[in-house]
């Protein structure tokens, strides 16, 4: 959802008003540094639990390092919260909050890595269109048209990282046609816009990562621990490859 965010740097404010959508800024107490955040659905307004295993944090921010190194940003910090919401926000002081009800949801690692990569490619077209012009900015006004951006950028991001590009389409179609606010600015006709050319282009002789074992362990111990599968990761060790040269 995106709500009355703003964004503040170096006195230059841009407002994105009231729409339904489906990433969110926000603004910071220091006017004086650009300072939002950007969240797939609304986090709780409550405090929210963390989960503080240290294998299951390890692992996610381990895999958020892969995509950060990729993408060639600032580093994050992962925070695993226990809600019952679906969201992945980058919060100030780059805190990567994700909902243990978005991870669960996931079917894969390259899912997991391009909500990752959707994230933080947020952050990084806005922070380069201000830096870039003091006075105006050419990041897009419109919710739809910032989203395509932030996803074509994150396909890229994926490719260096190794993973395959094309779950995440599929996932983003998912929550876009379960929560229909968000169709708003996540649009088939552009999800099929970016689809396309993956379909034909070359894929490494190597294949692209679809999952990894640390996922497969991870997932599993989260729905035990969610109460939604029995037993434990234990079974969860073969990674897998899509689309082969």
């Amino acid at each position: 959802m995106l709500s009355n965010a703003v964004l503040v740097a170096s006195g230059l404010v841009f407002v994105f008003a009231e729409t339904p959508g489906f990433c969110q800024a926000k603004s910071t107490s220091d006017p004086t540094q650009v300072g939002h955040t950007w969240e797939v659905g609304r986090p709780s307004v409550n405090p929210e639990g963390r989960i503080g295993d240290p294998a299951m944090v390890g692992y996610c921010q381990q895999l958020v390092d892969r995509v950060v190194a990729a993408a060639a940003v600032h580093p994050v910090q992962v925070r695993l919260t226990r809600s019952g919401q679906e969201y992945v926000s980058l919060r100030p002081k780059r805190v990567l909050s994700i909902s243990s009800a978005l991870a669960a949801r996931l079917e894969n690692e390259a899912q997991f890595a391009g909500l990752i990569a959707h994230e933080l490619a947020h952050d990084d077209l806005a922070n380069r269109c201000v830096m870039s012009s003091p006075t105006t900015s050419s990041w897009p006004v419109d919710q739809r048209a910032r989203e395509l951006a932030a996803t074509a950028s994150a396909i890229s991001v994926l490719k260096i990282a190794g993973f395959d590009p094309e779950p995440v389409l599929g996932l983003l179609s998912e929550l876009a046609y379960e929560h229909p606010a968000w169709a708003l600015a996540i649009s088939p006709d552009d999800l099929l816009q970016l689809r396309l050319p993956i379909e034909s282009e070359s894929v490494p002789r190597t294949g692209y990562r679809l999952d990894s074992s640390a996922f497969l362990h991870f997932h599993a111990a989260l729905m035990t621990l969610l109460g939604k599968l029995p037993g434990s990761a234990a079974g969860a060790t073969e990674p897998k490859l899509r689309r082969p040269h």
